[in-house]
């Protein structure tokens, strides 16, 4: 009976770690296309607020500081995993972040 329990209680706890992955990379504002939206250079600042506390808070940005390169692998990974960005609003994004939160 315990076996049992404890292989429902980490099934569930599974489809629950999947269903909250996929729940981060819902419905999100697509990024813009068109070279009149991306004329301006994007708001790496606005950009943080408005797309990376979509998944988590931004204590998860503030609590190590890293390298401009270091920025940019985790974007990356943010974007592979379905944060809505494109090239340039990744890159004020990278900027922001080695300014504020760098090394």
């Amino acid at each position: 009976m315990s076996r049992t329990v404890t292989r429902i209680a980490v099934a569930c706890l599974i489809l629950l770690l999947a269903w909250s992955s996929i729940a981060c990379t819902g419905p999100q504002q697509p990024a813009p296309t068109s070279p009149a939206a991306t004329a301006a250079q994007p708001d790496g600042a606005a950009l943080l607020q408005a797309r990376c506390t979509r998944c988590h808070t931004l204590d998860r940005v503030q609590q190590t500081p890293r390298t401009a390169s270091e920025w940019e692998t985790i974007v990356a990974r943010m974007r592979s995993k379905g944060a809505q960005l494109n090239d340039a609003e990744a890159d004020a994004l990278v900027q922001h972040l080695a300014r504020a939160f760098g090394k």
